[in-house]
C-alpha cells in the first residue's frame, strides 16, 4: 500500500474561462516544485499532456507530499493551441482536506467580456480572477505579495518593445492614503516573464488622468509575458483558517473581497462536498475584508453566507443560510 503520511490529495481541473464543459484540444500541463510526490507522479517537472496523468474531463488527482512544512510548494502551468497560458501556485497545508486546484484558461477567439483582446495583447481591467496566477500570497522577488489589482497587460507573442498606456480603474484602493486612486499618486509596476512563477517589482509609475478622465499609467514592454499595476501587499503572518458549522451534498466556493474600492477577489476556494474544513487563506495585511459562502462550483452562484472579519482574522466559523 502506498505511503499515505505526510500526503495530501489535491484535485487538478484544467477548464475554458468561459465554457468549463468544453474540451480544450491540445492542452499541456508542466507540473514543478517541492510538493510534487515524484513517486506517485511519474517525473517531477515532465511536461504532461492529457492522459498522461490520467485526466478525464481535463482533470486528475494529485499527490503532494510534506503538507504543512513552508517549502511545500508546486506549480502548475497550463497551455492550448488558441488559448492564454496560465499557471498557479499551490501551497500544500496538512489542514486542508480534498483541495481544488481550479485553473481557467482564457480563449483567445472568445475572451470574456471583461477582458479586452488585440494585437496579440490581453488587456485587464479590475478583473483580478483572470491574471495569471491569481492575487493570493505570489512569488515576487521581494518575497511573497498579494496584489491590490488596478489593470494588467499581457503579451501572447513578442517581437519588439511596445509603449503601453495602462488604463486603472478609478476605484482601486491606494493602501497608502486608504482611499481611491488619484492622480499624481504612485502606483506599483510588476512584471511576469512568459513561463516564469516569480513576478518582478518594476519602477513606481505616477499616475495621470488623459482628456476623457481616465486615469492611466505609461510603461513599456520589453518581453513577452505580464505587466500589472497595482499595489504588493505583504500577507499576514498567520493565515485564515475557516471552518463550516455544517457541511453540504455539492460543492461550494469560499471568497474573500476587498471591502474597498473595487472589492476585487482577494482569495477563492472551491470545496469539496460534505467537507467542513479547515481551508487555509493567505490575507493581506492592514486592509479590510469580507468572506462569503457561495452554494456552487464559482462566486456567480447563489450567496448563502457573508460576513466582515478584522484584518489578518486567524479563524472564522461560516454558518450556512445565516
Amino acid at each position: 500500500m502506498p505511503d499515505t503520511a505526510n500526503k495530501q490529495i489535491l484535485q487538478l481541473w484544467i477548464q475554458d474561462a468561459k465554457n468549463p464543459s468544453l474540451a480544450i484540444v491540445g492542452l499541456q500541463v508542466r507540473i514543478d516544485g517541492e510538493a510534487v510526490d515524484a513517486n506517485q507522479l511519474d517525473v517531477e517537472g515532465k511536461v504532461l499532456k492529457a492522459g498522461a496523468l490520467a485526466l478525464n474531463n481535463q482533470t486528475c488527482q494529485l499527490s503532494c507530499k510534506n503538507p504543512g512544512l513552508k517549502n511545500a510548494e508546486f506549480t502548475v502551468w497550463a497551455s492550448a493551441p488558441g488559448y492564454v497560458s496560465n499557471f498557479k501556485h499551490v501551497r500544500v497545508n496538512a489542514r486542508d482536506s480534498l483541495l481544488y486546484v481550479d485553473i481557467p484558461l482564457v480563449k483567445l477567439a472568445d475572451a470574456p467580456e471583461d477582458v479586452r483582446w488585440q494585437n496579440s495583447l490581453i488587456a485587464y481591467a479590475n478583473t483580478s480572477t483572470n491574471v495569471p496566477g491569481g492575487l493570493q500570497s505570489v512569488r515576487t522577488n521581494q518575497g511573497e505579495k498579494t496584489f491590490l489589482f488596478a489593470a494588467a497587460m499581457q503579451s501572447t507573442s513578442f517581437n519588439t518593445p511596445l509603449a503601453l498606456d495602462l488604463i486603472l480603474g478609478d476605484d482601486t484602493h491606494n493602501p497608502e492614503t486608504g482611499l481611491a486612486i488619484e492622480t499624481g499618486d504612485f502606483i506599483e509596476l510588476w512584471f511576469l516573464a512568459e513561463n516564469t512563477g516569480v513576478w518582478e517589482k518594476l519602477k513606481n509609475q505616477t499616475i495621470r488622468t488623459d482628456n476623457s478622465g481616465r486615469k492611466y499609467v505609461s510603461t513599456s514592454l520589453e518581453k513577452a509575458g505580464t505587466i500589472l499595476a497595482g499595489y504588493g501587499l505583504d500577507p499576514c503572518l498567520e493565515p485564515l483558517s475557516i471552518t463550516l458549522e455544517k457541511t453540504e451534498n455539492q460543492d461550494q466556493t469560499l471568497c474573500v473581497r476587498l471591502l474597498q474600492g473595487n472589492k476585487q477577489i482577494l482569495a477563492a476556494r472551491r470545496i469539496a462536498p460534505k467537507s467542513r474544513g479547515p481551508y487555509i487563506l493567505y490575507l493581506p495585511k492592514n486592509v479590510d475584508y469580507t468572506l462569503s459562502m457561495h452554494a456552487g462550483a464559482n462566486t456567480m452562484s447563489n450567496k448563502v453566507y457573508q460576513n466582515d472579519l478584522p484584518n489578518c482574522a486567524a479563524l472564522a466559523l461560516i454558518k450556512n443560510n445565516q
